[in-house]
């Protein structure tokens, strides 16, 4: 490549990370190009929220090219020094590992949206949730590691692993297919809202979760999933539906033994669409050793 279509190509780039930058800073930033600093911020007493977060690292040569990946840990640790803050630098907290010496690339879905009474982390206790069961088998606010061996999350979802969740305790009198229901309290509808939570379904006999919106008339099952899903946190989004003051009800359902335990946190409903995340990468260096591609 001759040194004017390089100069072009940076040029380009700037432009783009400029113009893209002022354009979704108050509401949702994807492929954005981080030199020295990031700022997202959000604009009246709404707050940010990080649904999802990619970093790369590489050099100029594609043969030395490398990913540069945040671990769950990470991840988790930007979002919370993130999350419910009306600004927030994005270059200095992400580990020396992936700063950017020369290139790099960092995708962040966010929004910026107002907290629905109704969200819970479950740190100080379970936020005006209700704990319904016929039996032993129940949800629990827990911290650390489940007694239960093969089952249950080792930590919650915080970077430190010293938070809280809440989970299904299975005590040994307690029977296959039993169910325990946390159900929130009355929530204020509003025509966009969308419903965000953490769950961990680990165990060999892992049965289902499910998700209902309900009001005095009528229900509607938002999702459900069930078997063992492996050791590791997972994130949903759901839209909600807009019918009225309605509950959130989340209803598990014991497997056939002890290893059947489900855990759920960092609850959260915002006043927002629900975002989908597509993160697309296409960088320099893909302009440096494809030959083949046009560029108009």
């Amino acid at each position: 490549m001759d040194y004017n279509l390089k100069v072009l190509l940076s040029l380009l780039h700037l432009f783009m990370y400029v113009f893209s930058f002022e354009q979704n800073h108050t509401g949702f930033l994807e492929d954005t190009f981080i030199s020295n600093e990031s700022i997202i911020s959000c604009a009246g007493n709404t707050t940010i929220t990080i649904v999802d977060l990619n970093v790369e690292q590489y050099p100029t040569s594609c043969s030395e090219y490398k990913h540069c990946n945040l671990t769950g840990e990470e991840a988790n640790a930007i979002k919370k020094r993130c999350n419910k803050e009306t600004s927030c630098t994005i270059s200095t907290i992400i580990p020396n590992a992936c700063l950017f010496n020369n290139y790099g690339h960092v995708s962040i879905s966010y929004s910026c949206t107002r907290t629905v009474n109704g969200s819970c982390t479950f740190e100080n206790d379970i936020c005006g949730w209700s704990v319904s069961s016929n039996g032993s088998y129940h949800w629990e606010r827990r911290r650390g590691k489940s007694s239960e061996s093969y089952t249950g999350p080792d930590r919650d979802t915080t970077a430190s692993g010293d938070g809280n969740y809440i989970y299904t305790m299975s005590e040994t009198r307690s029977q296959s297919h039993e169910e325990t229901d946390l159900l929130s309290g009355l929530i204020g509808p509003n025509p966009k809202q969308c419903l965000t939570f953490w769950y961990h379904m680990y165990g060999k006999q892992i049965n289902t979760l499910k998700v209902f919106q309900l009001n005095d008339n009528r229900t509607f099952e938002l999702w459900n999933e069930s078997a063992n899903q492996g050791n590791k946190w997972y994130f949903q989004s759901l839209s909600l539906n807009d019918i009225g003051p309605y509950r959130i009800m989340f209803t598990a359902i014991r497997g056939n033994g002890n290893k059947s335990e489900i855990a759920i946190d960092d609850i959260s409903i915002t006043n927002t669409d629900c975002k989908k995340v597509q993160l697309h990468k296409f960088t320099e260096s893909q302009y440096f050793c494809n030959p083949s591609l046009d560029l108009i």
